[in-house]
């Protein structure tokens, strides 16, 4: 399998993260991976169910995941839906990553590395076009939505998931990981906030909220290793444990200061 390339593999502007950074993070990771139901999961199964309830299932339809690698999702797409998956995602070793896992998972996919924030038009258009955890990075992220957008066949849907370190996630985040912290663009996780490219780019909500529930495996890291961060840390730890085994129904309430996932679905209709 070969990696179309565009001439726009380079760091995109006004974005947190850049290609040294995505290349570095993708050159850790263990593979295969893909992503199904698992018992106790909440948070990914959560997400899950989003693309369960919203997204058709058919063997001719197209599925696109914008900085998708190294193709979990995509995976359970194609065994779950039936659908036909491509990623796209301008970290060489992402994209690299992403052709061992589909050729390991035995999954048909195509890996397109491209930069999301250049001219699109040269890539092909799909029914279903998604990123999960990318907007966020972005100081300006209408201009990337738009991109997501163009790549929508007329009367497709446009999937965007973000997490969400506002509330109490995002003071263990600030505490504990403030190097993955400062990665993101929290206003992006504002769902209020969303509406201003809805309007803008004539987008149809078909559903959008707040899931997963408080999630502590989220922050339970310690970037921070100094002495002040070893309470919280510890505190971190005990509430994973104890939203695993004994308060587990706390994983269940949803809302913008609690939830660790923000999501919506949207049906595109003429295009921008």
């Amino acid at each position: 399998m070969s990696i179309p390339e565009t001439d726009r593999a380079s760091t995109p502007p006004q974005a947190r993260t850049g290609a040294t950074y995505w290349d570095r993070y993708w050159s850790g990771v263990t593979l295969p991976r893909e992503y199904r139901h698992t018992p106790r999961a909440h948070y990914l199964n959560a997400i899950l169910d989003v693309f369960d309830r919203w997204l058709p299932k058919d063997a001719r339809l197209t599925a696109v995941e914008i900085g998708g690698a190294p193709g979990q999702y995509l995976a359970y797409l194609h065994r779950s839906l039936d659908l036909r998956v491509t990623c796209i995602d301008y970290s060489e070793i992402g994209c690299a990553k992403t052709i061992e896992n589909f050729g390991l998972l035995g999954i048909p996919g195509e890996v397109i590395r491209a930069d999301i924030t250049g001219d699109v038009g040269d890539l092909a258009t799909f029914d279903i076009v998604y990123s999960l955890g990318l907007i966020e990075h972005f100081v300006d992220r209408r201009p990337i939505v738009e991109n997501h957008v163009r790549l929508v066949r007329p009367g497709g849907y446009l999937v965007l998931g973000v997490p969400n370190f506002r509330g109490l996630t995002g003071w263990f985040m600030r505490v504990l990981a403030p190097d993955t912290y400062a990665t993101h663009e929290i206003p992006a996780m504002d769902l209020d906030g969303w509406r201003e490219f809805e309007e803008a780019l004539h987008l149809r909500v078909l559903w959008k909220d707040y899931i997963g529930g408080f999630e502590p495996s989220i922050f339970a890291r310690r970037e921070d290793t100094r002495l002040r961060t070893l309470v919280p840390y510890l505190v971190a730890r005990a509430l994973k444990l104890l939203l695993s085994r004994r308060l587990g129904f706390l994983r269940r309430i949803n809302g913008p200061r609690w939830s660790g996932y923000a999501m919506a679905v949207y049906l595109v209709g003429d295009g921008v």
